[in-house]
């Protein structure tokens, strides 16, 4: 029991020593943590503005690393149109043929242009380039005019194109009884073919600028060689076309006017095939019916609005591009109530063309049949002024005016709102010089005739307000010269003057750009003389869109608006985001 005893005491005495060191250690700890952390925590205070600049900068150096590498991301990344897709465009007019030598109203000219191909093909630069031509050479006096064909163009139906196609499509535009309006560019042309890849155009004279008549659309000899010229509108060609183009007809729906027709990727289409896998083209009786279509969405795409069109669409978005053509008010100078050049000149005279020009917003005014980007350097003569006074008296002393039974001057337009406006304008201000007029609109033709044939062919106007293509070169001669003066020809005034045409042949056959400037110098005079028309505006296109489709180029000189399309190729709806080398 003793040793027990003695054993228990002793570890009393061991715990007692433990907790006395752990209690000294303890209190040596607290005093530490006190003295040397809680005794220094006023000094924080002292650095807190510091610590707080420090973290603040380091979480902006974080953001502005994160923020670097989106942007990096984004830098080098860049929307990449890809194959496949359907493109959607809206036009205002009907389709009545799809054989573009008949193409008049603007849907049918649209199908030609994507469906067939010429020999040459403005470029988007102000220029003609080679389609289906490999090489065009002239000869030194620019009379005789010889085309070498490129090697492996097919039709849509895998059918070779040859030569002979472009003989064949010559001649039937050249004979009468095909009816084309485009027999004028080639009208007095000896064409032919000197080999297998070779063709000739020889002129009865020099013309410098004939190239860009080659740009007709040529049609395949083994579908439509055996029809009659005189037979060629109504043939079956016209409802199911094989051409060239990058796209080939599919289907094609026709709810009375309005139609919808269906192109696919043409497959044999000489170039690298085009981005877009199809292409739609609806056609509207109106342009309210085409804005309504542009704003719901139903089309991608249209060149037939006008500035004041009001498309409220954040989808949408507007290019606007001046083209070579222009609005002219036409005087019918062999019509008994124009035919002197006095009633003209008085019409000319008491017309507020400004006044006219200002209803028509967002239009560049034109004055002469020559542009300024088809020839610089020209010296444009002074117009005659505007007098209302003078010019009522002179109408009065030839009969036009102050006689509510005298003649009524009839004013032709086709149904465009731009054009109508400004015919019942020029009506309006005719009645206050005393002349009695009316308008008569294209739709308005008795029976539904077409307006072109009835009307503007057989010249069947006093005054006609009408929109023209000037072409990319100087070139007045098919306005204004007396061999165009036939239904077949583009003489709207029906001008017949000596001097004129005398000038107009010898500017376009002459090669020394120098001499063609006087000539044109000259014209212009005598065009401000005879008064055989009225400039109103230039013709430009505003090219409605959506935003997300890759269109032409918006630094593209076109000279018609038909010519947007020259790099169809190139079109895409269908993009990805690729990677840029930095």
């Amino acid at each position: 029991m003793k040793k027990i005893f003695k054993k228990s005491g002793r570890n009393k005495q061991l715990k007692n020593v433990f907790q006395n060191v752990s209690t000294k250690a303890f209190d040596r700890s607290e005093n530490h943590f006190r003295v040397k952390f809680l005794s220094r925590l006023s000094n924080l205070n002292n650095v807190k503005w510091p610590v707080l600049r420090w973290f603040l900068l380091v979480v902006l150096l974080i953001i502005v690393a994160v923020l670097q590498m989106v942007w990096y991301d984004k830098a080098f990344k860049a929307d990449s149109y890809i194959s496949g897709g359907n493109y959607h465009e809206g036009s205002v007019g009907e389709i009545k043929t799809m054989n573009p030598l008949y193409a008049t109203s603007t849907p049918e000219k649209i199908l030609s242009r994507l469906m067939f191909n010429g020999l040459v093909e403005a470029d988007g630069a102000g220029g003609m380039s080679n389609i289906l031509a490999e090489s065009i050479v002239r000869d030194g006096d620019g009379r005789i005019w010889t085309v070498k064909m490129k090697d492996g163009i097919k039709w849509s139906d895998g059918e070779k194109l040859t030569v002979d196609d472009v003989l064949f499509t010559a001649k039937l535009i050249q004979d009468s009884h095909t009816k084309s309006p485009l027999r004028s560019s080639l009208s007095s042309v000896d064409i032919k073919k000197v080999d297998k890849k070779t063709i000739s155009f020889e002129l009865p004279s020099a013309y410098s600028a004939f190239v860009y008549s080659l740009d007709f659309p040529i049609l395949p000899k083994h579908k439509l060689g055996k029809v009659e010229p005189g037979k060629l509108y109504e043939d079956n060609f016209s409802k199911n076309p094989v051409g060239s183009g990058a796209f080939m007809l599919k289907s094609m729906q026709v709810s009375g006017k309005n139609n919808v027709v269906y192109l696919n990727r043409n497959p044999n289409y000489y170039k690298t095939n085009t981005k877009l896998a199809s292409f739609t083209l609806s056609t509207f009786e109106t342009n309210e019916q085409l804005k309504s279509a542009l704003k719901d969405n139903t089309i991608m795409g249209t060149g037939d609005l006008l500035d004041d069109e009001d498309i409220k669409n954040r989808a949408i978005q507007k290019r606007s591009v001046a083209l070579n053509g222009g609005v002219f008010a036409f005087f019918n100078t062999q019509s008994e109530n124009l035919m002197k050049v006095e009633a003209r000149r008085a019409i000319q005279q008491g017309l507020n063309i400004k006044q006219i020009r200002k209803e028509i917003e967002g239009n560049w005014p034109l004055d002469y049949p020559i542009l300024e980007s088809q020839m610089e350097g020209l010296n444009y003569p002074k117009l005659i002024a505007y007098d209302k006074n003078t010019a009522t008296n002179t109408l009065k002393e030839i009969g036009l005016s102050g006689n509510k039974k005298g003649p009524v001057l009839k004013i032709a337009t086709p149904a465009r709102a731009n054009l109508i406006k400004i015919a019942n304008n020029i009506k309006k201000q005719l009645e206050g010089l005393g002349v009695n007029s009316e308008v008569v609109e294209g739709r308005k033709e008795k029976d539904k005739t077409d307006f072109f044939s009835n009307v503007v062919q057989s010249r069947n106007y006093d005054i006609l307000v009408y929109e023209i293509d000037m072409g990319v070169d100087a070139d007045p001669y098919p306005y204004y010269s007396s061999s165009q003066t036939g239904r077949m020809g583009v003489n709207l005034s029906n001008l017949k003057n000596a001097m004129i045409d005398d000038l107009l042949l010898s500017a376009r056959s002459t090669l020394d750009t120098e001499l063609r400037k006087t000539k044109y110098d000259k014209f212009l005079s005598l065009w401000v003389e005879q008064a055989p028309a009225i400039g109103i505006y230039q013709s430009h296109m505003n090219y409605y869109h959506v935003k997300n489709a890759r269109i032409f180029d918006e630094d593209a000189v076109l000279s018609s608006a038909l010519d947007r399309y020259y790099d169809i190729n190139d079109w895409g709806v269908e993009r990805v985001k690729k990677n840029q080398t930095p």
